[in-house]
């Protein structure tokens, strides 16, 4: 017997209605978290779910506040679940579990991220917005609002399918290459082909609806939707105990697409991308791997909030900064005066009304003659910067190669130095040296700003950081 072809909305409309909230818990502790959070929030999740057999097909987890590392006592925390109809039965018990924090989380172990160090503090539908109390309350997305969304992209003249999270997505296959582990998934942009883009996405899909049905359907190989790769870049994350190189992967690109010739493609293959959007793409899509959003040519997220930029802004914060960044020349008065001028712009920071002032030019000589051209943003903005420079760099860095030295907290190039030392005694006996000719003058500012938004799509600081290194 041959297996029906997935070719239409049938398949799809087996996966509906979906239920999804967004579930706010308070720390009672301060926690510190990896610049990903799917792993932990998952592993929570599914604890407080009784880790059922085939979780993976019943539950999405989707982390809201990647990047954000540090977290004080009292300080709130989102994240948010997308359930399947056949995870419609863990929701009410679920949310029994969270009104009973902390003590229904006691049997975690106490050296995980999230265990009963959070107090439930609300929950919202994640379809309709508003709060609710019990699995009832939730609002369905069903086949009449995936009908509406699929009808507004096939109206739209450019879409971009862009990156929430990275994604994990198997590499066509090539005759007698046999790559594996990390090795085996997109990575750079030449890698997502509309074909292997295509087939990705379906065995999504088509791995949901035989847990759900128990038909297995076959890829339509005809059925391309056709994409332009703008951007990709592989990400480093993992997890677990130990040196980095014994923990577990968990990682996975993040890429810009642009689809084209849209008015082409099929009502239900725009539903597999529309419906993509609250379920992931990939493997460890659950886990919150593999989540993307859909956006029109100058479109912002959606989902834009200021959650990194207050972090990094609070009052006692910058006020440290300024008593940093002035010396003993300052009086008593000036120093009230910056205070105040700080803090201001960084209102106008979150209330979207800053504009970067202009940079001085300075000369400086260097050691090897010559003179160097800086360009230097007042003292206020400098401290803004320095707001924003010294968590994000914090949190970036689990991120960053174990190769990696430069501009780097506690590694230099006395670091590199040893580390080639250390290559020359195990055997290596070549070097490459390169550089960046002006490497700042040259910088590919639309580059730099998909990469951030890649990085950061859930916070409007990428705006603040272009707005300064565009500063005239």
């Amino acid at each position: 017997m041959t297996n029906s072809i997935f070719n239409s909305i049938e398949p799809i409309a087996q996966l509906l209605p979906l239920r999804a909230m967004v579930v706010t818990l308070r720390f009672t502790e301060s926690v510190t978290l990896q610049f990903y959070h799917h792993v932990a929030v998952h592993a929570w999740v599914r604890h407080l779910c009784g880790s059922p057999e085939n979780f993976s097909q019943q539950v999405t987890v989707q982390t809201l506040e990647n990047g954000k590392t540090q977290y004080a006592v009292n300080e709130l925390y989102r994240f948010k679940l997308v359930f399947t109809p056949l995870g419609a039965g863990l929701i009410q018990p679920f949310i029994d579990k969270l009104q009973k924090l902390p003590q229904s989380a006691n049997t975690l172990p106490r050296k995980a991220c999230l265990s009963n160090n959070v107090l439930f503090a609300g929950l919202m539908c994640g379809v309709s917005n508003q709060e609710i109390r019990y699995a009832i309350d939730l609002y369905p997305y069903g086949l009449e609002q995936l009908a509406q969304d699929v009808a507004h992209w096939q109206q739209r003249d450019e879409v971009y399918i862009e990156s929430l999270t990275p994604a994990r997505l198997l590499m066509a296959k090539s005759p007698g290459v046999s790559p594996r582990g990390d090795q085996r998934y997109c990575r750079d942009k030449e890698h997502f082909s509309s074909g292997t883009i295509t087939r990705r996405f379906i065995d999504t899909l088509v791995g949901l609806v035989e847990s759900h049905t128990g038909e297995r359907y076959q890829r339509d190989i005809d059925a391309l939707f056709e994409i332009e790769p703008q951007l990709s870049f592989w990400i480093e994350h993992r997890y677990g105990k130990g040196e980095p190189n014994q923990k577990k992967p968990m990682s996975g690109a993040l890429f810009s697409l642009k689809l084209v010739n849209i008015p082409r493609l099929l009502k239900w293959q725009m539903a597999m991308l529309v419906l993509g959007q609250w379920l992931g793409v990939g493997q460890s899509r659950s886990m919150g791997l593999g989540l993307y959003w859909l956006r029109d040519k100058g479109q912002s997220n959606g989902a834009n909030s200021n959650r990194l930029t207050k972090a990094f802004f609070s009052k006692q914060r910058l006020i440290e900064l300024v008593r940093e960044s002035l010396d003993s020349q300052f009086s008593e008065h000036e120093r009230k005066h910056y205070q105040d001028n700080v803090i201001r712009l960084s209102e106008d920071i979150l209330e979207n009304t800053y504009h970067a002032p202009v940079l001085q030019q300075v000369e400086i000589e260097k050691s090897d003659g010559g003179v160097r051209t800086l360009s230097i943003p007042p003292l206020t903005d400098r401290v803004l910067q320095k707001a924003i420079a010294k968590p994000l760099a914090a949190s970036l860095d689990g991120l960053w190669k174990t190769h990696s030295y430069g501009y780097r907290k506690n590694l230099s190039r006395h670091d590199a130095k040893f580390a080639i030392n250390k290559a020359i005694q195990q055997g290596y006996e070549w070097v490459l040296e390169s550089d960046v000719d002006s490497f700042f003058d040259n910088v590919d500012w639309q580059n730099l700003e998909t990469r951030l938004t890649l990085l950061l799509p859930n916070d409007a600081i990428v705006k603040v950081i272009m707005a300064w290194v565009k500063a005239p």
